[in-house]
């Protein structure tokens, strides 16, 4: 459940033996950063339509540290991630926003499409 000053983002660890989860965080960068354990974070807009937009949030700095690849986010992109990463919704204005029900079983439906992806 969200509060004022919270958001709920679709968590995506680089250890496949932990799953993904919803996950309630304070909503700004800092509360971001300290859930994939960054100090720098990259947010890129992997999706846009109509009425919704998609926001992955990744370590800045993953490579520098030799963080470990993150298959599940990779299929996110056309990068290949390393490091912890997050999935919110945004607005127009770049504001940051929960994800929804309808979402995360979006996102855990796209993870199905590669058997090797997600762990149960």
């Amino acid at each position: 459940m969200t509060s004022k000053n919270t958001i709920d983002v679709f968590f995506i660890p680089a250890d496949m033996d932990e799953p993904c989860k919803v996950v309630n965080i304070k909503d700004d960068w800092q509360g971001m950063a300290k859930l994939i354990n960054a100090q720098y974070v990259d947010v890129v807009q992997i999706f846009s339509g109509k009425h919704v937009r998609l926001d992955i949030w990744v370590d800045d700095e993953g490579l520098l540290f030799d963080k470990p690849y993150n298959r599940r986010a990779s299929v996110f992109t056309s990068q290949s991630l390393v490091g912890d990463a997050l999935l919110a919704g945004s607005n127009s204005k770049g504001e940051s926003l929960s994800v929804d029900g309808s979402m995360v079983k979006k996102f855990y439906t796209f993870l199905k499409g590669d058997a090797n992806v997600l762990h149960y």
